[in-house]
């Protein structure tokens, strides 16, 4: 009892933990919504439907991470709240600009080149898209600036907002029988209520940016958008390409049984590991800009969350089928089996998803662009080859 006093007393007196638990807190109450209604969902909404959601999805984050320019990890680089709210600004308009012209190009080229296969009318499924990315590059934006501010409650909130938007709308569209269109509108319109609920508390937008200082942000972290940005374009794209080549070669139903591993594998990452990555980017910064060696603290992280990871390895590999049968339906049965192959890859997604931000906060962009080719290179060929075979 001694020690785990000592050690309550220690979380108590870390910055660092204090704030991952709070993240992490409002995002398991979170994530116990959804996967306590996952069972319900699966049986509303089949293989098709995920898939079909899941290429419009991934399509969008592909967009997203395009017209972004990298200027949003830049929110958090200045000293100054003024002119860190400068940057988000500036970010924000920049990405809407570019979002609607690539919309416009998506839709004139239609008649003869479509860039994805989504299952649905075409026309609809690019307007879907483009939805998606002003919600989620606003959204993205928005979490760096918040999270910037320290405002660990607001963030907290976001993650059962969102939670019980989703639901409360995917469920009652799932009655209607309307396929992927359900889970889509339900995933925009909570993505819209989460970013009204961080604009009241932050109110970036207070007032009109001159276009002098949009050129002025644009030379001053051109590091982003010369490394930054292509290095988050091409890991992106790497994460994606399996979606994208999967509805391509095998269709969306057997894609739908891949994005459902994805929904069910990357719980860990999204309980644990996005709560801890948020807070170690702010961290992280801050002990770049006081000189400290990130190094050791970035490898006791890593280790405990490699510890963290070994149970739900073993249940994956072992009784990943069955449990998928028994928990989602019958129809399910073929995610089960891909998870007793696909857990691996995401325990080491997970520990990536816990320091993505590392190189960013310590200014090295340029390998970070290198890595990201390296393994865009390796995942393609990995894809192709499977495909092919």
């Amino acid at each position: 009892m001694k020690k785990v006093k000592t050690i309550i007393s220690r979380l108590k007196n870390n910055t660092f933990w204090k704030s991952v638990i709070v993240l992490a807190s409002g995002t398991a109450l979170a994530q116990f919504l959804g996967v306590f209604t996952t069972p319900i969902v699966s049986r509303l909404y089949d293989p098709q439907a995920y898939g079909e959601y899941a290429i419009i999805w991934s399509t969008a984050t592909i967009i997203t991470t395009l017209v972004t320019l990298g200027l949003t990890s830049a929110v958090m680089v200045p000293v100054s709240d003024e002119e860190s709210r400068e940057v988000f600004t500036v970010a924000f308009w920049t990405m809407l600009f570019l979002a609607t012209v690539v919309l416009a190009v998506m839709l004139i080229v239609s008649p003869f080149f479509h860039f994805f296969k989504p299952g649905i009318s075409y026309t609809v499924a690019c307007i879907l898209v483009y939805g998606f990315v002003i919600v989620n590059g606003l959204g993205g934006l928005l979490r760096v600036y918040v999270n910037r501010k320290g405002l660990n409650r607001v963030l907290f909130y976001n993650s059962l907002i969102g939670a019980l938007a989703t639901l409360c709308i995917t469920i009652p569209l799932g009655f209607l029988n309307i396929g992927s269109l359900g889970l889509v509108t339900a995933s925009i319109i909570a993505g819209i209520v989460s970013n009204v609920q961080m604009l009241y508390h932050t109110k970036p937008f207070k007032k009109w940016l001159p276009l002098q200082c949009f050129k002025k942000v644009y030379i001053k972290y051109k590091d982003f958008i010369l490394y930054q940005h292509p290095s988050n374009f091409v890991a992106n794209l790497a994460s994606q390409m399996p979606t994208q080549i999967f509805s391509a070669v095998f269709g969306n139903a057997n894609l739908g049984s891949y994005s459902m591993n994805e929904k069910i594998l990357g719980i860990p990452s999204r309980l644990i590991g996005t709560p801890i990555n948020t807070v170690y980017f702010r961290t992280a910064s801050e002990y770049n800009k006081e000189g400290k060696n990130l190094a050791e603290f970035t490898f006791s992280l890593v280790t405990k969350v490699m510890a963290i990871a070994f149970i739900p390895i073993t249940v994956a590999v072992f009784w990943g089928e069955q449990l998928f049968v028994w928990v989602l339906g019958p129809s399910w049965s073929e995610a089960g089996k891909f998870a007793g192959f696909l857990i691996v890859q995401y325990v080491f997604m997970f520990c990536t998803n816990c320091t993505s931000y590392c190189r960013v906060a310590i200014g090295r962009q340029k390998v970070n662009f290198v890595i990201s080719i390296l393994r865009l290179v390796i995942i393609s060929l990995s894809v192709f080859m499977g495909a092919f075979l």
